[in-house]
């Protein structure tokens, strides 16, 4: 049976994602060091990210030709990744107190309020952080990273061949 809650990782801590987040979080306990909570995507998330990369404006010039206009922010997409999959926060805070909120979502919690509302707080962040942010929701979702590799191709990979094998051994 296939059930629609998703996947939601386990704390996981940007210093071990980013030599980066790691010297500026310095010889801390492991108690004070920033971590995020991830959820996988839904395929109704996948809609929504590719929708957002789909803006397309064709303008005509004089000369008669159309010509394409694509808005493609990258970082705009990568804060819309981490908006639509973030879950919980430890560690992360503006003038000691948490810089996101949470609602909750049924299976998992969202932040809580609208993308700019996210924005205002995710642009306090220093790119670093952001970055390794982003890591752990490639962690989770690969197949929105170009540049993620999946191990579970490998083993899906490998279960078809011992498969095949024991065919043939039949």
């Amino acid at each position: 049976m296939i059930e629609t809650k998703p996947i939601i990782s386990d704390k996981l801590y940007l210093g071990e994602l980013s030599e980066r987040v790691a010297k500026i979080e310095g010889k801390c306990a492991k108690t004070d060091k920033a971590w995020v909570i991830v959820r996988q995507a839904t395929e109704g998330d996948n809609l929504r990210r590719a929708d957002r990369r789909a803006d397309s404006v064709v303008e005509w010039q004089r000369d008669g030709v159309a010509r394409e206009k694509r808005r493609d922010n990258v970082r705009d997409t990568w804060a819309y990744e981490v908006y639509l999959t973030l879950c919980d926060v430890g560690n992360i805070n503006a003038e000691g107190k948490p810089l996101f909120t949470f609602q909750d979502a049924g299976d998992y919690t969202k932040i809580k309020g609208g993308f700019q509302n996210f924005l205002t707080a995710y642009g306090q962040l220093p790119s670093v952080v952001t970055a390794s942010i982003l890591q752990a929701v490639y962690k989770i979702n690969p197949d929105w990273s170009l540049f993620t590799f999946n191990e579970d191709e490998d083993k899906d990979e490998d279960e078809k061949n011992e498969v095949e094998g024991e065919a043939a051994e039949e």
